[in-house]
């Protein structure tokens, strides 16, 4: 999403298990987060009005994640705000830094946990935000995928997205056993 104030909103859910059924889970997530930050709701609030619905209706399988990335395409600024989701990756000036990973779901407990972290991303860095069945297919998930990205050269955002999936396919011999989504960001300078 981008808002006329020059904000980017980066948003990214994955649904409990894989499928259809995990499809429509993140899915009903990711519209209702939206509708939620358009209507003029923070990031804290929209998350926090929409664990309260998940807890409420009480199913046991139905927990999905959401990583939130808000980036001032002016300044550079950026809140990156994460609940169940795996890692999120910043490369900057050539290494690369884990942001998040550890709270849980969705709709586990009344009260929700968020990592939140701000970052200035500069022109030339990467934020990278994948699910689970991306890092999961790699041994020593969280280290490998800062390798991987460390020693990318590529600068557009597709064929970086492409090159982690491939790397994670072949990790895992070509057996997917999960849902695989990676979003990557670029930012340039406006010249």
């Amino acid at each position: 999403m981008e808002s006329e104030k020059g904000k980017l909103i980066l948003l990214l859910s994955d649904g409990t298990g894989s499928g259809e059924d995990a499809s429509r889970g993140s899915g009903r997530v990711m519209d209702l987060m939206e509708k939620m930050l358009e209507a003029g709701f923070g990031t804290e609030a929209s998350v926090n009005l929409l664990n309260s619905a998940l807890y409420a209706q009480n199913e046991e399988d139905d927990h999905p994640t959401i990583d939130l990335c808000s980036l001032d395409l002016y300044t550079g600024e950026c809140e990156i705000c994460k609940v169940g989701g795996v890692a999120t990756f910043w490369k900057t000036s050539g290494r690369v830094l884990c942001v998040g990973g550890e709270s849980l779901p969705l709709g586990i407990f009344q009260k929700v946990q968020i990592e939140r972290q701000m970052c200035q991303i500069r022109p030339g860095d990467l934020l990278v935000m994948m699910t689970d069945g991306v890092l999961d297919m790699m041994e020593d998930g969280e280290e490998r995928m800062a390798q991987v990205l460390e020693g990318l050269q590529e600068q557009n955002p597709q064929e970086i997205a492409e090159k982690i999936l491939s790397y994670a396919i072949c990790a895992s011999e070509g057996r997917i056993r999960d849902d695989m989504t990676v979003f990557v960001l670029c930012l340039w300078e406006n010249t």
